[in-house]
C-alpha cells in the first residue's frame, strides 16, 4: 500500500473519529464492531469468532471493577473500529467515482488476477512519481550533452554525457527515473520535457530509455522532443525517484502463471482436485459439516507462555499477522509503512514457528517414550 493511500486513509479515519468518539454504542453494536470480520476470509472469520468468545468468557470472570474498566476499553476500541469502517467506506466511494473496482477475494484465473490489479498498479506508480516529484526531486537540473541515440521502437536509447563536477554530486543507478527538460529552473513549467529510465551509468556516461514517437504530428510535444534528439541537442536532467520497487512488482505480477503458490494466491474454489484452499475449508464449516481437519485448516499451537508474551508485547494488527502466519499451509503477506513494526512482527513470527516446532518435537518424543514404556510393560 502506498504512503499516499495510507495518508489519505489516516486523514479520513481521524475525521471519522471526531464524529463517533462521543457516540453512545449499545452492547450489540460494540460486539459487532469488535468482531469486525468484514475484511477477513471465511476461515479467518471462524478463528476471530472463537477468539472473541474466549475474550468474553475471560471478561465475565473478572472482578466487577476490573470488568467495568475492560468494558469501557472495549467501547473505545469499538469506536475506533467504527471510525476505520467509515473511512474505508469513504475511500471505497471515492475509488468508485474514480472508476476503480473493488479487488475480489477470489480469482477465476491468472488473467482475471492481473486484470484486477494492473489498473491499481498504474495508479500506484502515478501517485508515487507525483509524490517524489513534489517532495524529493531537486529544483534545479544539471546540464548534460548529447552523445548518441539508437531507435528500438517504440523506445529510443539515449546516451548522455555529464560533467565531472556533476558526477561527484549526484549518482545515477539502473532503474532510476529521470526528468529531461530544456530549462534548468524546474520551478517553472516547461513545454518540452520527457521522462527517461536509466539503463546504466558508467563514469560520465548515462544510458537512458525514453518513449518517443519519432513520427509524431508536427507541433506536438513529442514531435519537438524527436526533433531535438535528431539535432543532438543538449538537455537538463534531474532524478525523480528509483523505480526498482515498482519494476519488481510488475515483474512479480506478470510472473504469476509460473510461480509455485499460484493456486493459493488465486484462491479459487472450483480448481479440479484441489481441496486445499482456505475458502473451501471455511465453506465446509459454514455448511455445518465437521470434516477431518485438512492441511490448510491446521494451525501451529504455541506454548501458553509464548501466547501471553505475544499478547502483552504486540498490538492487534501485529497479533493478527502473527496468528495468520501460524497456518500449516498457505501464505501470509505482512504490509505496512516504515516504522509500523514489520521487522519486530517478523521476529515474533519466526519465534512462534520455532517455538511451535520445539513443542511438536517434544510432544512426539513424549508419545514415543510412552509407547516405549507401554511396550516394555507388555
Amino acid at each position: 500500500m502506498s504512503l499516499t493511500k495510507l495518508t489519505c486513509r489516516k486523514r479520513r479515519t481521524e475525521k471519522a473519529w471526531l464524529r463517533v468518539k462521543s457516540k453512545d454504542l449499545d452492547s450489540s453494536e460494540v460486539e459487532d464492531l469488535i468482531l469486525d470480520t468484514e475484511l477477513l476470509t471465511p476461515l479467518q472469520q471462524q478463528r476471530k469468532k472463537k477468539e472473541v468468545e474466549m475474550e468474553k468468557k475471560r471478561l465475565e470472570q473478572l472482578p466487577p471493577e476490573e470488568r467495568e474498566e475492560k468494558q469501557e476499553e472495549r467501547k473505545t476500541k469499538a469506536k475506533h473500529k467504527l471510525a476505520q469502517r467509515l473511512a474505508r467506506e469513504a475511500l471505497a466511494n471515492h475509488a468508485k467515482e474514480q472508476g476503480l473496482q473493488k479487488v475480489p477475494h477470489q480469482f477465476e484465473d491468472e488473467v482475471h488476477y492481473i486484470a484486477s490489479f494492473m489498473p491499481l498498479y498504474f495508479r500506484e506508480c502515478q501517485a508515487q512519481i507525483q509524490r517524489c516529484k513534489d517532495s524529493e526531486m531537486l529544483k534545479e537540473a544539471e546540464r548534460v550533452r548529447f552523445h548518441a541515440f539508437r531507435l528500438e521502437e517504440p523506445f529510443v536509447k539515449l546516451e548522455l554525457l555529464r560533467t565531472k563536477e556533476a558526477c561527484t554530486v549526484t549518482q545515477y543507478s539502473g532503474q532510476d527515473l529521470v526528468l529531461l527538460t530544456q530549462e534548468e529552473d524546474l520551478s517553472k513549467p516547461h513545454h518540452v520535457h520527457l521522462l527517461g529510465l536509466v539503463d546504466h551509468s558508467v563514469m560520465q556516461n548515462v544510458h537512458l530509455t525514453v518513449c518517443v514517437d519519432m513520427a509524431s504530428k508536427p507541433g506536438s510535444r513529442m514531435k519537438e522532443v524527436a526533433n531535438l534528439i535528431a539535432k543532438e541537442a543538449p538537455w537538463y536532467m534531474v532524478k525523480v525517484t528509483s523505480m526498482s520497487t515498482q519494476i519488481r512488482e510488475f515483474e512479480g505480477m506478470k510472473a504469476l502463471p509460473e510461480i509455485f503458490l499460484k493456486e493459493t494466491i488465486l484462491n479459487r474454489e472450483d480448481v479440479p482436485g484441489d481441496e486445499g484452499t482456505e475458502m473451501q475449508a471455511a465453506s465446509a464449516l459454514e455448511l455445518g459439516a465437521a470434516p477431518k481437519l485438512r492441511l490448510d485448516e491446521r494451525t501451529l499451537v504455541l506454548p501458553e507462555a509464548m501466547e501471553q508474551w505475544l499478547q502483552s508485547r504486540y498490538n492487534e494488527s501485529q497479533q493478527n499477522a502473527i496468528r495468520d502466519s501460524q497456518k500449516v499451509q498457505g501464505i501470509t503477506l505482512v504490509q505496512g509503512p516504515p516504522g509500523t513494526g514489520k521487522t519486530t512482527t517478523v521476529m515474533a513470527i519466526i519465534a512462534g514457528l520455532l517455538g511451535a516446532n520445539r513443542q511438536a518435537r517434544q510432544e512426539e518424543w513424549e508419545r514415543g517414550a510412552r509407547r516405549g514404556r507401554l511396550g516394555g510393560l507388555q
